[in-house]
């Protein structure tokens, strides 16, 4: 039975107003925190929080958390104190029935004649405040994006939010590029642990995989300390997902949406598995069983394992694309059973609809009477559908305000099916037009479980214990990706019996596993004058590993007859035509398609928290990382390993930290950073495996060595008030044997290959403004303005002498950097862009529940591949993006939210620039303008409506 979506959107506000409420809800509230050290933005731990006038209190826990439940409506001072420090006071928090009233502490210790302060303020309800409190007392160089910020943006997913971060840029709506270098150089954590990736190109874990509605914050951490791991340059990455709440809550959402370059367009897609629409192949395109890996020598034989494939869907069709869908619910409770045990449960699920007419060309090398011609001209038609499915579950018993256990669960499931037609200029050995088809299936998954401990030992040192365990997993399925390629001759199509992979059927499957077993220790100890220092120790194992194994089967024919040619591949490649000897269909796989690969890093470290002064703070440590990386290469025919492509690396890094923190005022920092951080080649850049598409192949390198980083950073940041900010910093950065993609030329064929340039360097500044504009005059009370602008400078230097190991596809060959396209001048560094800008303006107005964001974005021009043997380097170029969101409070609980992507629509555009100074454009598209429609339900909010309802007078 299908559901209209105004049914479906009838349908969801009628149960959601009928929700039940808790009666309790209605008539209380609670008042929620963190309590933490002002100086080093530590948790403080059995602090004391009393509300004035009542005998309601809460003791922190381990986290820094309280909460006091049950609070009647009203405005209420509370006392904050605890041994050691300041007592705090603050006024006019205010709590409305039903809801929870949110205040952060940050406590100063105490100092002689002054260790009371009382502080004037509103309960503060924006997580963004608390984002800029955590920022302002982190010990490094850190910018956060809180839930509230998601929500205001036009965010689905965490690889839209993190647009709005300052220094970041986003590649193909999931990688996330910090201040201007490729996402290589960047880690991802979910919930303080190292995540596999499912992409084997890929060492970041790609961000369009987490919800949204899953997500409490993500923190960029841009200077290196020794508590974190230290294979990073431009930004460890933390998402934190929502914990347990206070009381019962209640969420649920559903949107839809579309996109002027696909609903209406000519497009294109074909007929898929019965569970395409969770992303998941019902075995329609599954690899037959028991295969044997060997070519086959009769036509019998061959017709035979054909006939084994179940689908023989080859052509895309025209076709009309529907419209976005998404949907997410969300609940969570605490219960009291001799101690806090609270749940979250929360799932999402979305389907996405895009089409797009790319232009696609490439140069050849050799003039054509004084000019290049093209290699290739196509103009292409692609059509995806993006599936994305997950859940969380979060359990957390806090046994005493001492002890705390949390498991953590998360699982994301997305796909990506793909519909794709090339049609234009062939012009390698011949001018002629083709027409190149590709069906492709993309399946990814991302799972971890994760069990972690908070402990206070207040007889022991009075220290804290941090311990972590977790197990990762991460899976990427390419089932049947079938492409074929006509040739027009005559006014029809024939089949092109001379394009190798590019009419073939190709299957892939990786596993990647990961444990990951995390201490820290924190000893806090006085010293002069006072001041609290803390001694911060603990170690990291982690244990990865990866199988990887592709097959490859060819279609090829041994005829000439142009009615036999023109036949569509449907018809042509059948077993009856194999079994004739017309066609021939034959397993292809090669020596180098399956490859099994390890890696584990042991480390330990040491640091120390230090007031140098009451104004001037000192972290500083090192971290030892011991890494071993092996991966062997399988001949899938024989099982054997292939002898002198294998990769067994062991080396041992330290990496010094050291960060200074001037207290400029209690509202303003100035920081200092020098540390040294690695990058290390993921397990596909080291594997000699290949890669085809209709344009280029792609290989692995198993020669590349690990990046050597050295950094240095200064920032000056002041935070004039609740969720503003004003912030400048400047950064540089020095690469050994920096990881570039470089294009190699070889016979007929271009592919892409990664390799060690010897030196690099980058230097930047970063420059961030936000700030209420209520200033200015009151009639702008309601209005924010926030901008953030990075600007960038790098060069790649490659000494003369410099030899490049490289893969040819058979085996390790040297290559000379003298034959680097642009080696006159320096060059920036692959990836980096020179320059990003984000601006925000924000309208929010309590009273009437209405809220703007207007997000502006753009980034500037960035090398996308390195250029080799006269092919010049390819560059993306700058592109303006501009969204708006509008979101409105209604009544019963609900509020609607329209969004506006892309409103400028500017083209997506890629060009190759040669030494001569001429420039060919290699792709362009729109990707079309987005609008979407949600509606949202929240049972806090219906239930202290109904409260302000009731206490309404009545005539």
């Amino acid at each position: 039975m299908k559901i209209t979506s105004l049914s479906a959107v009838g349908l969801f506000i009628a149960i959601i107003t009928m929700a039940p409420l808790p009666a309790h809800a209605q008539q209380t509230g609670n008042i929620t925190g963190t309590i933490v050290d002002a100086s080093t933005g530590e948790p403080v731990i059995r602090a004391t929080v009393r509300i004035n006038g009542t005998k309601l209190g809460a003791l922190t826990s381990t986290s820094g958390v309280y909460t006091v439940k049950n609070v009647p409506p009203g405005l209420y001072g509370l006392t904050v104190s605890y041994v050691g420090y300041g007592t705090k006071s603050l006024t006019n928090v205010r709590v409305d029935p039903g809801s929870t009233a949110r205040q952060d502490v940050g406590l100063s210790t105490a100092m002689i004649g002054r260790d009371t302060i009382t502080v004037t303020t509103h309960a503060d309800r924006r997580s963004e405040s608390a984002a800029l409190i955590e920022r302002k007392r982190s010990a490094s160089v850190s910018d956060a994006i809180s839930a509230d910020q998601i929500a205001k943006a036009p965010a689905s997913d965490a690889g839209e939010a993190m647009k709005r971060v300052t220094g970041v840029s986003v590649v193909g709506s999931k990688y996330v590029v910090v201040r201007g270098l490729s996402e290589r150089y960047s880690s991802t954590q979910l919930n303080g642990v190292n995540l596999p990736s499912p992409e084997p190109e890929k060492k970041v874990v790609p961000f369009d995989m987490f919800p949204s509605a899953m997500i409490n914050r993500i923190t960029t951490v841009k200077t290196f300390t020794p508590d974190n791991p230290g294979d990073f340059a431009g930004g460890l990455v933390k998402i934190t997902t929502k914990e347990f709440p206070e009381s019962f809550f209640l969420s649920a959402s559903l949107g839809t949406g579309g996109n002027t370059e696909t609903q209406g367009a000519d497009a294109i897609s074909y007929a898929g598995g019965g569970t395409d629409y969770l992303g998941i192949d019902d075995g329609t395109r599954a690899l037959p069983r028991n295969i044997a890996t060997e070519r086959l020598s009769t036509a019998d034989e061959q017709a035979s394992l054909l006939s084994k494939f179940s689908d023989n869907v080859w052509l895309p069709r025209p076709a009309s694309l529907p419209v976005n869908q998404s949907y997410s619910l969300s609940l969570g409770n605490q219960y009291d059973v001799g101690f806090p045990l609270g749940f979250l449960i929360s799932g999402s699920y979305g389907n996405s609809y895009s089409f797009r007419r790319m232009e696609q060309a490439y140069p050849l090398l050799e003039q054509d009477n004084g000019r290049r011609s093209l290699r290739y001209d196509y103009d292409t038609r692609l059509a995806e559908r993006s599936t994305l499915w997950g859940g969380l579950v979060n359990l957390s018993a806090q046994f005493s305000p001492d002890h705390k256990v949390s498991f953590k669960g998360v699982y994301n499931h997305s796909a990506d099916d793909e519909s794709r037609q090339a049609d234009g200029l062939y012009n390698q050995s011949a001018r002629q037009t083709i027409r190149y088809t590709r069906l492709r299936f993309l399946e990814r998954g991302i799972s971890s479980l994760q069990l972690d401990g908070e402990h206070h030992f207040e007889s022991i040192l009075n220290s804290r214990l941090e311990w972590r365990g977790a197990i990762s997993t991460a899976s990427r399925y390419e089932p049947d990706n079938r492409s074929t390629t006509y040739l027009l001759d005559g006014g029809r199509y024939l089949f092109g019996n001379n394009f190798g992979s590019n009419n073939s059927r190709f299957f892939s499957n990786l596993n990647d596993r990961e444990s990951n077993l995390g201490l820290d220790w924190t000893v806090p100890f006085a010293t002069w004058g006072g001041g609290i220092s803390r001694v911060k120790l603990g170690g990291l194992g982690r244990f990865r590993d990866r199988d990887f194994s592709a097959r490859r089967f060819l279609v090829s024919v041994a005829t000439s007859d142009p009615e036999i040619l023109a036949l569509p591949p449907e018809e042509l490649i059948t077993p009856e035509n194999v079994r004739s000897g017309t066609v021939g269909f034959n397993d292809n796989t090669e020596n180098t398609d399956n490859y099994t690969a390890s890696e584990k890093i042991l480390a330990g470290y040491a640091m120390v928290d230090l007031p140098l002064t009451r104004m001037l703070r000192f972290i500083g440590g090192a971290r030892v990382e011991s890494w071993h990386s092996n991966l062997f290469s399988v001949n899938p025919r024989t099982g054997l390993v292939n002898s002198g492509l294998g990769v067994d690396t062991s080396i041992t890094d330290i990496l010094p930290s050291i960060n200074l923190i001037q207290a400029l005022g209690d509202e303003m920092n100035l920081r200092a950073s020098f540390s040294r951080t690695v990058a290390r080649p993921e397990f596909r850049e080291l594997a000699p495996f290949r890669f085809d598409d209709y344009r280029q192949s792609t290989f692995g390198n198993p020669a590349l060595h690990r990046t050597a980083i050295t950094n240095y950073d200064l920032r000056w940041e002041w935070f004039p008030g609740g969720g503003e900010v004003i912030a400048a910093s400047g950064y540089y950065k020095s690469f050994n044997s920096p990881i570039e993609q470089i294009y190699f030329l070889g016979g007929s064929g271009i592919s892409v290959e990664p390799s060690n340039a010897s030196h690099a360097m980058i230097y930047g500044g970063e420059f961030e403004f936000r700030k209420g504009l209520g200033f200015i005059a009151p009639s702008l009370e309601n209005f924010s303005l926030g901008t953030n602008l990075t600007l960038a400078h790098s060069e790649v230097r490659f000494d003369a002498q410099d030899t490049l190991t490289v893969f040819d596809g058979t085996r390790l060959i040297p290559y000379s950097a003298a034959t680097l396209t642009d080696t006159t001048a320096p060059r920036p560094l692959q990836g980096q862009s020179p320059y990003v800008i984000n601006a925000t303006l924000g309208y929010d107005n309590l009273t009437s529940g209405t809220s703007v964001t207007l997000l502006y974005n753009v980034f500037g021009r960035r090398l996308a591949i390195v250029g080799s043997s006269g092919v010049p380097d390819t560059y993306e170029m700058a592109r303006n993006t501009v969204d708006l969101t509008i979101s409105q409070r209604l009544p019963a609980g609900l509020q609607l939210r329209l969004t506006a992507r892309n409103l400028l629509d500017e083209l997506n555009l890629q060009q190759q620039e040669f030494p001569d100074g001429e420039v060919v454009q290699v792709e362009s598209y729109r990707a079309g303008r987005s609008i979407s429609l949600g509606i949202s339900f929240n049972l806090d909010q219906l239930a202290m409506q109904k409260s302000m309802a009731d206490e309404a007078p009545h005539e």
